[in-house]
């Protein structure tokens, strides 16, 4: 996945969401249309905003753990395998 897909999918998807509830609420309690809509623009930009601000750290969280694990491969790659110990006679 290339870098900022999983952001502006957190974004978009929070953005909707918001803007859904705005106007299945709106609608629930019989406000005129025209504040129905303009509410739910507001929230569902407003919610974007805030869905980009997450998606971004949420991204930069997972790319920092990816690249940790792969130090840590890397550095365990790099280091010699410890000599096998011969079987001791008592042991079967």
């Amino acid at each position: 996945m290339t870098p900022g897909t999983p952001t502006k999918l957190i974004a978009a998807s929070l953005g909707l969401a918001a803007f859904a509830t705005a106007t299945f609420v709106g609608l629930s309690v019989d406000n005129p249309a025209d504040t129905i809509l303009a509410r739910s623009l507001v929230s569902m930009v407003v919610a974007q905003v805030v869905g980009t601000l997450l998606g971004a750290v949420a991204e930069r969280a997972v790319r920092e753990h990816i690249d940790a694990q792969h130090r840590v491969e890397a550095a365990s790659a790099a280091q010699p395998a410890p000599p096998a110990q011969p079987a001791s006679p008592g042991s079967a």
